[in-house]
Protein backbone atom coordinates (compact mmCIF):
# COMPACT_ATOMS: atom_id res chain seq x y z
CA UNK A 1 0.00 0.00 0.00
CA UNK A 2 0.82 3.52 -0.59
CA UNK A 3 1.10 5.93 1.91
CA UNK A 4 -2.69 6.82 2.79
CA UNK A 5 -2.54 10.25 2.16
CA UNK A 6 -2.34 10.88 -1.89
CA UNK A 7 -5.52 11.67 -4.37
CA UNK A 8 -5.08 8.02 -5.16
CA UNK A 9 -3.77 5.33 -4.04
CA UNK A 10 -2.98 1.83 -4.67
CA UNK A 11 -3.00 -1.71 -2.99
CA UNK A 12 -0.07 -4.30 -4.32
CA UNK A 13 -2.39 -6.87 -1.80
CA UNK A 14 -5.72 -7.45 -1.02
CA UNK A 15 -8.18 -9.57 -0.78
CA UNK A 16 -9.99 -11.15 -4.11
CA UNK A 17 -13.31 -11.34 -2.37
CA UNK A 18 -14.68 -13.50 -5.76
CA UNK A 19 -12.63 -16.52 -4.58
CA UNK A 20 -14.51 -16.62 -1.23
CA UNK A 21 -18.10 -16.00 -2.76
CA UNK A 22 -18.45 -12.40 -2.67
CA UNK A 23 -18.85 -9.70 -5.16
CA UNK A 24 -14.80 -8.71 -6.26
CA UNK A 25 -14.96 -5.36 -4.75
CA UNK A 26 -15.95 -6.47 -0.86
CA UNK A 27 -13.07 -5.96 1.04
CA UNK A 28 -12.10 -3.19 -0.66
CA UNK A 29 -15.23 -1.47 -0.12
CA UNK A 30 -14.88 -2.52 3.94
CA UNK A 31 -11.71 -0.64 3.90
CA UNK A 32 -13.14 2.28 2.48
CA UNK A 33 -15.72 2.19 5.17
CA UNK A 34 -13.68 1.63 7.73
CA UNK A 35 -11.08 4.80 6.42
CA UNK A 36 -14.04 7.29 5.45
CA UNK A 37 -15.21 6.14 9.53
CA UNK A 38 -12.23 7.62 11.12
CA UNK A 39 -11.88 10.36 9.00
CA UNK A 40 -15.03 11.24 9.81
CA UNK A 41 -16.30 11.50 6.05
CA UNK A 42 -16.60 10.54 2.92
CA UNK A 43 -12.97 11.19 2.00
CA UNK A 44 -12.46 8.01 -0.48
CA UNK A 45 -13.90 5.90 -2.84
CA UNK A 46 -12.58 2.21 -3.95
CA UNK A 47 -12.33 2.13 -8.28
CA UNK A 48 -14.59 -0.79 -9.13
CA UNK A 49 -13.30 -3.89 -10.78
CA UNK A 50 -12.65 -3.97 -14.41
CA UNK A 51 -15.33 -5.01 -16.67
CA UNK A 52 -13.26 -7.45 -18.56
CA UNK A 53 -11.77 -9.99 -15.62
CA UNK A 54 -9.52 -13.23 -16.21
CA UNK A 55 -11.27 -16.77 -16.36
CA UNK A 56 -11.71 -16.45 -11.93
CA UNK A 57 -10.22 -19.94 -11.77
CA UNK A 58 -7.45 -17.97 -13.48
CA UNK A 59 -7.63 -15.17 -10.78
CA UNK A 60 -5.26 -15.21 -7.54
CA UNK A 61 -6.82 -15.18 -4.11
CA UNK A 62 -4.53 -11.58 -3.61
CA UNK A 63 -5.33 -8.96 -6.10
CA UNK A 64 -4.32 -5.35 -6.67
CA UNK A 65 -6.79 -2.44 -6.29
CA UNK A 66 -6.94 1.25 -6.31
CA UNK A 67 -8.77 4.41 -3.81
CA UNK A 68 -9.04 7.62 -4.16
CA UNK A 69 -10.22 10.91 -3.09
CA UNK A 70 -13.05 12.49 -4.76
CA UNK A 71 -12.55 16.07 -3.76
CA UNK A 72 -8.80 15.54 -5.63
CA UNK A 73 -9.65 13.47 -8.66
CA UNK A 74 -11.85 11.16 -10.75
CA UNK A 75 -11.62 8.04 -13.21
CA UNK A 76 -12.23 8.34 -16.38
CA UNK A 77 -13.78 5.19 -17.76
CA UNK A 78 -13.21 1.93 -16.57
CA UNK A 79 -10.34 0.67 -14.99
CA UNK A 80 -8.38 -1.92 -17.19
CA UNK A 81 -6.46 -5.44 -15.65
CA UNK A 82 -3.77 -7.08 -18.60
CA UNK A 83 -5.04 -10.46 -19.65
CA UNK A 84 -3.82 -13.45 -21.00
CA UNK A 85 -0.42 -12.13 -20.71
CA UNK A 86 2.01 -15.25 -20.32
CA UNK A 87 4.91 -13.60 -18.33
CA UNK A 88 2.44 -12.77 -15.59
CA UNK A 89 1.35 -16.22 -15.17
CA UNK A 90 3.22 -16.50 -11.92
CA UNK A 91 2.89 -12.70 -10.38
CA UNK A 92 -0.60 -10.50 -10.27
CA UNK A 93 -1.48 -8.96 -13.72
CA UNK A 94 -1.20 -5.14 -13.71
CA UNK A 95 -4.23 -2.86 -13.15
CA UNK A 96 -4.49 0.32 -14.75
CA UNK A 97 -7.33 3.54 -14.05
CA UNK A 98 -7.03 6.95 -16.15
CA UNK A 99 -7.37 9.91 -14.18
CA UNK A 100 -8.12 13.64 -14.15
CA UNK A 101 -7.87 16.10 -11.37
CA UNK A 102 -10.90 18.25 -10.09
CA UNK A 103 -10.89 21.71 -8.58
CA UNK A 104 -12.63 23.10 -5.55
CA UNK A 105 -15.77 23.14 -7.13
CA UNK A 106 -15.83 19.50 -8.69
CA UNK A 107 -14.81 20.50 -12.14
CA UNK A 108 -12.22 18.27 -14.11
CA UNK A 109 -9.01 20.14 -15.34
CA UNK A 110 -5.88 19.21 -16.83
CA UNK A 111 -4.37 16.25 -18.85
CA UNK A 112 -5.64 13.11 -18.16
CA UNK A 113 -2.69 10.94 -16.87
CA UNK A 114 -3.11 6.87 -16.14
CA UNK A 115 -1.66 5.01 -12.55
CA UNK A 116 -0.39 1.44 -13.61
CA UNK A 117 -0.36 0.06 -10.75
CA UNK A 118 2.27 -3.54 -10.41
CA UNK A 119 3.65 -6.49 -8.33
CA UNK A 120 6.14 -8.47 -9.76
CA UNK A 121 7.25 -11.76 -9.18
CA UNK A 122 9.07 -11.61 -6.00
CA UNK A 123 12.75 -12.65 -5.01
CA UNK A 124 12.51 -15.11 -2.89
CA UNK A 125 10.97 -18.04 -5.21
CA UNK A 126 11.45 -18.66 -8.71
CA UNK A 127 14.06 -19.57 -11.14
CA UNK A 128 17.41 -18.55 -9.55
CA UNK A 129 19.12 -15.88 -11.37
CA UNK A 130 22.84 -15.86 -12.84
CA UNK A 131 23.40 -12.71 -10.93
CA UNK A 132 22.79 -13.56 -7.48
CA UNK A 133 22.69 -10.40 -6.54
CA UNK A 134 19.35 -9.78 -8.02
CA UNK A 135 17.28 -12.77 -6.23
CA UNK A 136 15.49 -15.43 -7.85
CA UNK A 137 12.80 -14.68 -10.93
CA UNK A 138 15.36 -11.99 -12.36
CA UNK A 139 14.47 -13.16 -15.87
CA UNK A 140 10.41 -13.26 -15.23
CA UNK A 141 10.85 -9.36 -13.68
CA UNK A 142 12.38 -8.39 -16.78
CA UNK A 143 9.74 -10.09 -19.10
CA UNK A 144 7.26 -8.80 -16.96
CA UNK A 145 8.73 -4.84 -17.49
CA UNK A 146 8.88 -5.97 -21.06
CA UNK A 147 5.28 -6.93 -21.25
CA UNK A 148 3.84 -3.97 -19.11
CA UNK A 149 5.34 -1.19 -21.25
CA UNK A 150 3.95 -3.25 -24.46
CA UNK A 151 1.03 -2.63 -22.73
CA UNK A 152 1.13 0.49 -21.83
CA UNK A 153 2.48 1.35 -25.64
CA UNK A 154 -0.51 -0.28 -27.23
CA UNK A 155 -3.41 1.28 -24.67
CA UNK A 156 -1.90 4.69 -24.19
CA UNK A 157 0.85 5.63 -26.14
CA UNK A 158 -0.14 9.40 -25.95
CA UNK A 159 -1.04 9.58 -22.19
CA UNK A 160 1.08 10.62 -19.25
CA UNK A 161 2.15 7.07 -17.58
CA UNK A 162 2.86 6.39 -13.87
CA UNK A 163 4.03 2.93 -13.34
CA UNK A 164 3.56 2.22 -9.30
CA UNK A 165 3.59 -0.85 -7.06
CA UNK A 166 5.84 -3.27 -5.77
CA UNK A 167 8.74 -4.10 -8.84
CA UNK A 168 10.61 -6.27 -6.66
CA UNK A 169 13.84 -4.42 -8.14
CA UNK A 170 15.95 -1.71 -7.13
CA UNK A 171 17.06 0.74 -9.75
CA UNK A 172 19.85 -0.11 -10.62
CA UNK A 173 18.54 -3.36 -10.86
CA UNK A 174 17.69 -5.06 -14.94
CA UNK A 175 13.75 -5.04 -13.97
CA UNK A 176 13.77 -0.85 -13.69
CA UNK A 177 17.27 -1.02 -16.08
CA UNK A 178 14.07 -2.34 -18.56
CA UNK A 179 11.94 0.49 -17.98
CA UNK A 180 14.43 3.03 -18.36
CA UNK A 181 15.16 1.58 -21.77
CA UNK A 182 11.48 1.91 -22.74
CA UNK A 183 11.51 5.63 -21.75
CA UNK A 184 10.07 5.75 -17.97
CA UNK A 185 12.21 7.79 -15.80
CA UNK A 186 12.27 7.42 -12.03
CA UNK A 187 10.54 10.22 -9.72
CA UNK A 188 12.99 10.55 -7.23
CA UNK A 189 15.57 11.60 -10.26
CA UNK A 190 12.98 14.99 -10.67
CA UNK A 191 12.68 15.50 -6.90
CA UNK A 192 16.86 15.55 -6.67
CA UNK A 193 16.53 18.62 -8.83
CA UNK A 194 14.04 20.29 -5.99
CA UNK A 195 14.58 21.30 -2.83
CA UNK A 196 13.25 18.20 -1.46
CA UNK A 197 15.06 15.09 -2.55
CA UNK A 198 13.56 12.58 -0.50
CA UNK A 199 12.67 9.63 -1.84
CA UNK A 200 10.28 8.50 0.47
CA UNK A 201 8.08 9.88 2.60
CA UNK A 202 7.73 9.11 6.75
CA UNK A 203 4.54 9.74 8.26
CA UNK A 204 4.33 10.47 12.10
Amino acid sequence: ISKLDSSVDSFEEIENSAKNGFDRDYSVDQLVAALNTAAGYEKWEAVASPSLLPDLSEEDVIRLAFIYQPKEVEPIGDSEVLIGASAFSNAREPLAQTWQAVDESGEPYGDDFVVVVNHFKSKGSGTAAPDKWQGNANSDRVAQAETLTEWIADEWANEPVFIVGDLNSYSAEDPILTLNDAGYTRVMQHLADTENDDSYLSLT
